[in-house]
């Protein structure tokens, strides 16, 4: 009968091939996850296996070498990653030999992070003037000097020196973060390949340095933004008026009367276009050429962006500015988008990126401003 009860010899032989089968069924099972951690410990830092694993809000498994370093990073600097993202390595900074647009061709053996680090040193206005960049881990106080020192000649053995006051000036640091967002096709980033990991990080990168290059001159150092240039007492001025070649001549003199241009290989214009059209425009003096010509005025080097002060002129020795990096880069996959960005239903996929500064001014002195320009 087709539901009748089974002799106790056949029910011992079904409890026992049913014990072997699921014996054998969970052999599989674990070597299958097994198969799957090994792909995902492969050595490879892979950006889309950690979108995908970020989307699924399981790190720990679908990207488990990318969570594991993630960790790490996140015991060195004593924090965990933003809520939705995850910790990028970065191996240091080093040349990539690209330019350009051509950068998007770095070979896939170059990490996510390293990418970041390469295209915003290529895309940030101030690297040119040689502003001092340093990588640091937590908070640190920068030590700096306010006043000169005194140089005596000495008539005899008993001559003595003359005492300086000499003052001190510490400045403490904070890290502050500043975050790029994108969206773009989903199946662009699964199908692009190394090509794609390296469009999305210029992207990023590129619009990190964009918002340094404002808040480095203008950041009110309030809201989480870093302290400008402009926002720091001791910063020589000149009275605002026409943009003539004499107008740039008292701002080298109040820069190199203070003895503050301490490194003249750093040192730099910088202003908006507006102010730069006019330079371009006007003569030196009569027949002698232009104030500003290409990117050079009075034999420094000219930087146009439109992160400084509307119809302003800044000089400096850049050197005296420190960009401080804490090489802290968090990337996350936002499911959400901005409001009205219907992702799920387009099929685009929104990524985020933070990455954590600050500035300090070294010698407010060794800079000099003019507003008000006509």
């Amino acid at each position: 009968m087709e539901n009748e009860a089974l002799d106790d010899d056949f029910k011992a032989m079904l409890d026992e091939l049913t014990s072997y089968h699921a014996q054998r069924f969970r052999e599989a099972q674990a070597r299958r996850r097994r198969k799957s951690i090994a792909a995902n410990m492969d050595g490879r830092w892979d950006f889309y296996r950690v979108l995908t694993a970020l989307h699924a809000d399981d790190l720990p498994r679908q990207a488990r070498y990318e969570f594991e370093i993630s960790q790490r990073i996140a015991d060195q600097v004593g924090r965990a990653p933003q809520p939705g993202c995850i910790f990028v390595p970065i191996s240091g900074r080093r040349d990539l030999t690209t330019s350009g647009d051509a950068g998007f061709l770095v070979g896939s053996d170059v990490g996510p992070g390293n990418l970041f680090v390469h295209y915003l040193d290529q895309f940030f206005h101030f690297e040119r003037l040689g502003i001092q960049r340093l990588t640091l881990q937590r908070p640190a106080t920068i030590p700096g000097v306010a006043g000169n020192v005194t140089t005596t000649w000495l008539s005899s053995e008993g001559s003595s020196l003359s005492e300086t006051d000499f003052t001190f000036a510490t400045s403490a640091t904070t890290p502050k973060t500043v975050g790029a967002y994108i969206e773009l096709s989903g199946q662009f980033l699964k199908q692009g390949g190394p090509f794609a990991q390296n469009f999305v990080m210029a992207a990023l990168a590129r619009a990190v340095a964009a918002e340094l290059s404002r808040k480095i001159l203008v950041g009110s150092g309030a809201a989480g933004q870093i302290q400008g240039v402009f926002g720091y007492s001791g910063i020589n001025t000149v009275a605002a008026g026409s943009a003539n070649y004499s107008k740039v001549l008292d701002m080298l003199e109040a820069v190199e009367a203070d003895s503050a241009l301490l490194n003249p290989a750093s040192a730099g214009f910088v202003m908006p276009a507006a102010v730069a059209k006019l330079l371009r425009s006007r003569e030196r003096a009569t027949g002698s050429g232009t104030i500003m010509l290409g990117t050079e005025v009075s034999g420094y080097p000219g930087i146009v962006t439109e992160g400084s002060s509307p119809n302003t002129l800044t000089f400096g020795d850049w050197s005296q500015l420190v960009l401080l990096e804490y090489g802290i880069l968090e990337i996350g996959r936002d499911p959400y988008g901005v409001p009205g960005a219907n992702l799920f239903q387009s099929g685009r996929v929104g990524i985020r990126a933070f990455w954590t500064v600050d500035s300090v001014l070294l010698n407010p002195s060794s800079f000099v401003t003019s507003g008000g320009l006509n």
